[in-house]
C-alpha cells in the first residue's frame, strides 16, 4: 500500500506555532525566524494537503473548520514524536522536574516551597520556569504547571490547589503618617495601587466591589501606580506607594514580617481557583509524582 507523501516538519511547526499564538508575528518570534517564513510554511502546508487551515485577518489568523480537524491530528502526531525522543533518555532525568508557573506565583507562593523541597530532596534538580501564558505539554517538557483557572476541555490530569482571595493591605509606614490611622474612609482615600492581568483581570474583584462590600461609601477610585505583575504591585505598596487588594498566597510572607497590614476584615474572593496540571506521561516519572503529592498538601 503507498501512502500519501507527508508535510514537511519545518510547516507542520509553523502551523503548531501559529495555532497557539492566534498570530503569525507571534509565532515567529517563537520559532526564531520571520513572519515571512512562518506565512510561508503554512501556505506550503496548505498546499501540500489541499484545503485552507486558517482564516487570515489583519488581527491575526483563526482555524478554519477544517483546520481545526487537521489540527487535532497534528497535536496527536506532534505529541507522539516527542514522546518516542524519551524513550532513551538518560537515567539521571528521572531526578529532574519541570515546573511552569505564573510569575509572581511562582516567585510568591512556589518558589519558597521549593526550596523546602530541595532542601529535603537535594539529589533532585528542579527547574521552575515562569511565563504568563497557559502551558501545551505537547509542546514542551514540562512535567507540570501551575495555572490559574482550568480549560474545561483538557485531557490533562489537574488538581484544585485552593482559592485564593484579596484584603486590602498597606504599609505600617503608610498608615501611621494619617491624621487618623482608625478612620476606614481616611485609609480608603489613599492611592489604590491597581494590577492590569489583561483579560484575566475579569476574575479579581475590583476596587469598586471591594469597597461596596467594606460598607465604604462609594467614590471615584483614586488611582495609583498600575502594574501587570502582581509581584510589582506588592512591593510598591511594601514601599508605601498606596494600598493593595493583596492575595493572600502572594502577601502572606510580607504580612508576617510585618511589611504589611490588613486593616480590614473584609475580603472578596478570586473567581477561579489555582490548579496544578500535568500531562498523562508524568505519571511514569515517580520523582514528579512524589513532588507533586507533597506540593498538594502545603498550606
Amino acid at each position: 500500500m503507498q501512502y500519501p507523501s507527508l508535510p514537511s516538519m519545518k510547516s507542520l511547526l509553523a502551523f503548531e506555532a501559529a495555532v497557539k499564538r492566534g498570530n503569525l508575528t507571534l509565532a515567529a518570534a517563537d520559532l526564531y525566524v520571520t513572519p515571512s517564513a512562518v506565512s510561508q510554511q503554512v501556505r506550503r502546508l496548505e498546499q501540500h494537503i489541499g484545503f485552507e487551515l486558517f482564516l487570515r485577518s489583519k488581527s491575526g489568523v483563526k482555524l478554519t473548520p477544517l483546520g481545526s480537524q487537521f489540527n487535532e491530528y497534528v497535536i496527536t502526531a506532534l505529541a507522539t514524536l516527542r514522546n518516542a525522543q524519551q524513550i532513551n533518555q538518560p537515567a539521571d532525568n528521572k531526578n529532574k522536574i519541570i515546573i511552569t508557573a505564573l510569575p509572581s506565583f511562582a516567585s510568591k507562593w512556589l518558589m519558597p516551597k521549593v526550596l523546602t523541597w530541595m532542601d529535603r530532596n537535594p539529589h533532585i534538580q528542579i527547574t521552575v520556569q515562569a511565563q504568563d501564558e497557559s502551558e501545551h505539554f505537547n509542546q514542551s517538557s514540562a512535567h507540570m504547571c501551575i495555572s490559574f483557572g482550568i480549560d474545561s476541555k483538557t485531557l490533562d490530569n489537574s488538581i484544585e490547589l485552593f482559592a485564593d482571595h484579596v484584603s486590602l493591605v498597606l504599609s505600617p509606614q503608610l498608615l501611621e503618617g494619617l491624621t487618623d490611622p482608625s478612620n476606614n474612609n481616611e485609609i480608603a482615600e489613599l492611592p489604590m495601587i491597581d494590577v492590569d492581568w489583561g483579560q484575566a483581570g475579569a476574575f479579581l474583584p475590583s476596587w469598586g466591589e471591594w469597597l461596596a462590600a467594606a460598607g465604604l461609601s462609594p467614590r471615584v477610585v483614586t488611582n495609583g501606580p498600575k502594574f501587570n505583575l502582581s509581584s510589582m504591585a506588592i512591593d510598591a505598596a511594601v514601599s508605601g506607594k498606596g494600598v493593595l487588594l493583596g492575595q493572600r498566597s502572594l502577601i502572606q510572607a510580607e504580612l508576617d514580617a510585618g511589611n504589611l497590614i490588613a486593616p480590614f476584615e473584609t475580603k472578596l474572593p478570586l473567581k477561579k481557583s489555582y490548579y496544578l496540571v500535568y500531562p498523562q506521561h508524568t505519571l511514569k516519572h515517580q520523582n514528579a509524582m512524589a513532588f507533586i503529592d507533597w506540593l498538594v498538601v502545603q498550606e
